[in-house]
């Protein structure tokens, strides 16, 4: 099956595990930037994946400046995201980046911590696409705080215009910094 496990859609987990299309991304993210992946795997034993990016020349001093002169801090996150690679990895990187955070997989258990139990949070990141509930919707009960969802969907920018408090949509794929460049946006405002 190796020559199939970049297929769109193509997985060998249950229908309730994923969709197929993880490996689909990298693939293409890699292609977009000019870059080669290669697979080794040995049954029972394990796989190997290699991803080869051309380096980069180029250096924005710039920006690197302005996120280190603008960098805020402190916030109260809470995270809401139904992926557990995301959930396990996103917090880390916010915390890393001087950010108290709550991460729940399940809308309704954000919506009973900001509600119920009085807990204070600066912003809410959330995830567009939810068995749950979208985003969107979160994002309407949660009116009074700030937003940034998070989709690699076209029709999330369009979703989201219905709600003021959502202030950014993130795109998949995201990294480090522009993760820190949304908080940066959404702390100047306040």
């Amino acid at each position: 099956i190796i020559d199939n496990i970049f297929d769109p859609f193509f997985s060998t987990k249950d229908i309730t595990e994923g969709t197929g299309l993880g490996l689909s991304v990298v693939h293409g993210i890699v292609k977009a930037h000019r870059g080669g992946l290669q697979v080794e795997s040995v049954p029972n034993e394990g796989t190997t994946f290699e991803i080869f990016l051309p380096q980069s020349q180029e250096r924005n001093i710039e920006e690197e400046k302005a996120l280190e002169t603008h960098n805020y801090k402190g916030m109260s996150i809470l995270f809401v995201e139904d992926d557990e690679d995301q959930l396990n990895t996103v917090p880390r990187v916010l915390q890393g980046l001087g950010h108290h955070v709550t991460a729940v997989n399940d809308p309704n258990d954000g919506i009973d911590m900001v509600e119920k139990n009085g807990k204070r949070f600066d912003l809410v990141i959330s995830d567009y696409d939810m068995p749950v509930m979208r985003g969107t919707k979160l994002a309407g009960i949660l009116n009074h705080l700030p937003f940034i969802l998070v989709s690699g969907r076209d029709d999330s920018v369009t979703a989201s215009k219905r709600y003021k408090n959502i202030v950014k949509v993130l795109r998949k794929p995201y990294d480090k910094k522009d993760l820190s460049w949304a908080l940066n946006s959404i702390s100047g405002r306040s």
